[in-house]
C-alpha cells in the first residue's frame, strides 16, 4: 500500500521497523522495561503465553491490572516460539522479550494446561476479574486420505515443536516431501534441510503465485535447494511394512476463481504419478483445541471462539477471546493486533479508561531532502547458503547506513 510503488518500489517498512527496535536492544543491553500504573485491585487470567496472550498481559499490566499467564507448554512464547525456526526469530530475542514482560510484574506459570491443571472454578476461587483466552491453534489439520497413519507422516506443527523440545523425527539423510503451501510448510521444509535431509520437496495443489508462505522465505528455500512440485494434491500415502516409502499425487489444472481470487484447482483424470519419500510432513491447516474452555458455555463456530470484532469479548461477559483461536491460523501481528485491541476491552469492562497507550502528540515535518527520482529499495543480506547448516540467523536486517538509505525513499506522504 506505500505510494512510492508507484515510482519504483514500496519502502521496506518491516526492515525499517526492525533496524529501529534492533538498535534499542542494542543500546539497552536488552528491551526496556515498561513502568506500571498503580495496582487496581484487579486480576486478569491470560490463558495461553503466544503472541496474544502475551501482547494482553503486557498492556493490562501497565495499566495496573495484576495479570497471570497459563501456558500449557514449559515455555512461553506459543507459536514465535515453537512455531517460527530460531533461523527466523533467534531465541535470545524472543526470550528477552518475553522477560521484559515478566519484570513489569506479570507472572507466567508453564506447563499448566487450561481444563487440566487449571479451570474456570478456581481462577473464580482466586478472584479473578477477567479472562483472555489465548490458546492459539496448535491442533493437527488431517489430509483425509489413506496411509496417513503410516509411520513417518508427521504433521508441520508438531515437527516444529518437537524440534524446540529436542524431541523431532529423525529426517537425516532421508527423502522428505512437505504437502502445503504455508508458512508452516516453508518453514518445515526449510527445517528439515539443516537437520540433514538428503532430500526436501514441497509438493501445493495451487501455483506458486497462489502460495500463502511470505516470498522472501519461498525464494530462500529454493536457494537452500528445496524444490517444489505445484498444480499436484495428494491421493495417498503409500507404504510398506507400517512404514512411508512415498506419495501418490494427482495432477491438476486451473479452474474458476475462488472468493479470494485464487483459481480452484480442478483435478485431472489419469494424472496420478508417485514420489518416493521417508518422511511425509502435513501443513496444510490448525485446529483449534477447545477443552476445558468450552465448558463455561463459551460460543464456537466452526472450531473458533466467537468473538465482537470490535472488543474481542465473548458470549460470557468475562471471558475475552483473541488471536489465532478467534481468527483462525493467521499471522502473529495479526494476533498481537488482536491482543492488544483485547487489553483496552478488558481494562474498560474493569473500570479502566480503555486507553492502554497514552496518545502521542506528533509533530509531522519534512526532516531532509526527499528522494524522488526512481531507486530500487535496499536489500538485506542474508547468511551464504554454505553457513545454513545450523539455525543461525539467516536475514541480518539493515545496517545503519543501508537504514538511512532506504528512510530517503519515503515520499513523506503523511505530511503532504
Amino acid at each position: 500500500k506505500c505510494q512510492r510503488a508507484q515510482l519504483d518500489d514500496p519502502l521496506a517498512i518491516r526492515t525499517l521497523k526492525r533496524f529501529a527496535s534492533d538498535w534499542v536492544y542494542e543500546q539497552n543491553k536488552g528491551f526496556p522495561v515498561e513502568a506500571c500504573g498503580k495496582d487496581t485491585g484487579k486480576q486478569v487470567a491470560v490463558i495461553g503465553g503466544g503472541p496474544a496472550g502475551l501482547t494482553a498481559a503486557y498492556y493490562l499490566a501497565k495499566v495496573g491490572h495484576k495479570v497471570t499467564v497459563f501456558e500449557a507448554m514449559p515455555f512461553a512464547g506459543g507459536m514465535l516460539k515453537v512455531g517460527i525456526p530460531d533461523y527466523r526469530l533467534p531465541a535470545d530475542i524472543l526470550a528477552a522479550e518475553i522477560k521484559s514482560i515478566e519484570d513489569m510484574g506479570v507472572t507466567i506459570k508453564t506447563g499448566a494446561r487450561f481444563g487440566k491443571d487449571v479451570t474456570f472454578a478456581d481462577l473464580e476461587q482466586e478472584g479473578v476479574n477477567a479472562v483472555f483466552i489465548a490458546v492459539g491453534a496448535h491442533a493437527n489439520q488431517k489430509l483425509g486420505i489413506p496411509g496417513e497413519e503410516l509411520d513417518g507422516v508427521i504433521s508441520g506443527i508438531s515437527y516444529l515443536r518437537d524440534v524446540k523440545l529436542g524431541q523431532a523425527a529423525d529426517v537425516k539423510g532421508k527423502t522428505v516431501l512437505v504437502i502445503g503451501g504455508g508458512n508452516v510448510a516453508i518453514d518445515s521444509a526449510r527445517t528439515a534441510f539443516r537437520n540433514g535431509a538428503k532430500e526436501v520437496r514441497v509438493i501445493y495443489r495451487r501455483s506458486k503465485q497462489d502460495m500463502p508462505a511470505f516470498r522472501d522465505e519461498i525464494v530462500e528455500a529454493g536457494h537452500e535447494g528445496i524444490s517444489y512440485t505445484f498444480m499436484a494434491a495428494p491421493v495417498s500415502v503409500q507404504g510398506e511394512d507400517g512404514r512411508v516409502t512415498g506419495l501418490e499425487c494427482q495432477l491438476s489444472v486451473p479452474g474458476d476463481f475462488d472468493n479470494i481470487g485464487r483459481r480452484r484447482p480442478v483435478p485431472v483424470e489419469g494424472s496420478n504419478f508417485a514420489i518416493a519419500a521417508d518422511v511425509v510432513i502435513t501443513a496444510i491447516g490448525q485446529n483449534v483445541e477447545t477443552d476445558g474452555i468450552t465448558d463455561a458455555g463459551v460460543e464456537t463456530a466452526r472450531g473458533l471462539f466467537v468473538v465482537d470484532p470490535d472488543s474481542m469479548a465473548t458470549n460470557i461477559p468475562y471471558i475475552f477471546a483473541g488471536g489465532d483461536c478467534a481468527s483462525g491460523p493467521d499471522t502473529a501481528i495479526g494476533a498481537i493486533a488482536q491482543g492488544k485491541k483485547a487489553a483496552e476491552a478488558i481494562d474498560k469492562f474493569l473500570g479502566g479508561s480503555g486507553v492502554v497507550v497514552e496518545p502521542h502528540v506528533l509533530r509531522r515535518a519534512v526532516s531532509g531532502d526527499i528522494l524522488e527520482e526512481k531507486r530500487a529499495r535496499e536489500t538485506t543480506n542474508c547468511l551464504p547458503v554454505a553457513g545454513r547448516q545450523s539455525f543461525i540467523e539467516v536475514e541480518y536486517g539493515f545496517t545503519e547506513e543501508q537504514a538511512i538509505i532506504e528512510a530517503t525513499r519515503c515520499l513523506r506522504c503523511d505530511v503532504k
